[in-house]
Parts: structure tokens; C-alpha cells; sequence
């Protein structure tokens, strides 16, 4: 992406949806076999992942809630993992 994501905006929102699915194979075997496992040891069995992406930690740690301001992304992580993602901003 050449610019900052503008949330308020659709298009920005599925312009960043669309980059976050370019990610390497390299990067996926990283995540799963070193990443994931390590920070994995750390957290309880109930866990929120907040900027949740695409779900790749949901699926790999089951007892995981993701939370994500994008909605390209929440209905792609719910439609592919099966699981329901929350996304908004939150605010006080």
C-alpha cells in the first residue's frame, strides 16, 4: 500500500484487505512453526488478538477471539476459520 489506511473510507478499507493477502509463504512457515508456537506458551487458553488480520493465529490456537477494525477482513476470517471476528473502532 502507497498510503495509510483511512477507515472511514470502503475502498481504503478493501485496498488494505486485499495487501494483508499478499503475505509470502516464508512468512506463513515463520508464523506457524516459529512464532506462533513461542508467544503460544505465554498466553492463557482464552486469549484476545487484537488487529487480528486474516486469522492465522485463531486457527492456530483454538480459544482465541480476534478483534479487527477492517470489515473486508472480519468477514473473510469468519467465512474461511469458521469463527466469528469482531471489528469497529471502539472507543471511550
Amino acid at each position: 500500500m502507497k498510503t495509510p489506511v483511512n477507515h472511514d473510507s470502503l475502498e481504503s478499507n478493501e485496498e488494505y484487505f486485499r495487501h494483508a493477502q499478499t503475505i509470502t509463504l516464508k512468512a506463513n512457515l515463520f508464523r506457524r512453526f516459529f512464532l506462533y508456537p513461542k508467544i503460544s506458551k505465554f498466553l492463557p487458553k482464552k486469549t484476545i488478538d487484537i488487529r487480528c488480520g486474516l486469522g492465522s493465529f485463531q486457527d492456530f490456537k483454538k480459544g482465541v477471539t480476534g478483534i479487527d477494525i477492517n470489515p473486508f477482513k472480519s468477514v473473510y476470517f469468519s467465512e474461511n476459520w469458521g469463527v466469528y471476528c469482531l471489528y469497529g473502532i471502539f472507543q471511550k
